[in-house]
């Protein structure tokens, strides 16, 4: 029996194969910086925890060694007698888009990120700045229409949109994903519509010298990819860069990527 995980900041999607039966299961997201005493044990993996053999985990914020090295000793502490691997979110894509094939891949989620996959690990030539400042993702999108909002420069209809949102905000949600939320649910708006494309521009310009190296087509996945892909492909033509697929769930690839491996 073996587990997989795809984990993003919000969620975590888990597979769990066993012969030929498979069991989907959602929980929180398990970011580095999110682990702690308060994350609870997904129960309806409880009663297999002691039956899994191999775990296979992707999250954001494990590109790097330290990343993974502490998601993999919190998991630890779950599954003491488990074989445990940890890989990137960018990894994720990589098996589920181009399994032993090469191949760019790239995330427009809350966060954003590209590497170039070479059949077997990934290279990087620009690293993600971080979440507030990566191009082109939810959060980016959020953090523009909000500069334009203080500065008045939108117009009225929506400038009141976003008062209202802003107004109805819970204390605990998540105003750059509200705001993320409302431009992709309104993007064939000429001014939301002329801001993706924008940041979608400057998110290919960030990554131009990867690009550049690894002149390949892109696996991408992420909400705001997957959400706005229309116009995504509009930009990347406009760079002659060809999109290969777009991924909304990778969890399902990951899937078949391990039973074609009959691990």
């Amino acid at each position: 029996m073996i587990l997989i995980a795809d984990s993003g900041g919000t969620n975590t999607m888990w597979a769990l194969i066993d012969k030929n039966n498979i069991e989907y299961v959602k929980s929180a997201g398990m970011h580095p910086s999110q682990l702690g005493n308060g994350m609870v044990f997904p129960p309806a993996l409880e009663k297999h925890r002691n039956y899994i053999t191999g775990l296979y985990f992707y999250g954001t914020g494990c590109a790097r060694q330290q990343g993974r090295e502490k998601v993999k000793q919190f998991l630890e502490n779950w599954f003491p007698n488990t074989h445990i691997t940890v890989f990137s979110d960018l990894m994720a894509l990589a098996h589920a888009g181009w399994g032993d094939e090469s191949g760019n891949v790239a995330i427009l989620g809350t966060g954003s990120s590209m590497a170039y996959y070479d059949g077997f690990k990934l290279k990087f030539e620009v690293w993600s700045p971080g979440k507030e400042k990566d191009p082109g993702s939810g959060t980016d999108l959020a953090l523009q229409i909000l500069k334009l909002y203080k500065d008045a420069a939108l117009p009225h209809d929506i400038s009141g949109d976003l008062q209202k949102i802003l107004n109805k905000k819970l204390e605990q949600e998540d105003e750059n994903g509200l705001l993320a939320r409302y431009i992709m649910q309104n993007q064939h708006n000429v001014v939301l519509s002329e801001l993706c494309t924008k940041q979608y521009s400057s998110f290919f310009e960030f990554y131009d010298p990867l690009l550049q190296k690894y002149p390949f087509p892109v696996v991408f996945g992420g909400s705001i990819a997957y959400l706005s892909s229309r116009l995504l492909n509009n930009v990347a033509n406009n760079y002659n860069l060809k999109i290969h697929l777009i991924i909304q769930e990778p969890i399902y690839q990951l899937v078949r990527f391990y039973r074609n491996r009959k691990v």
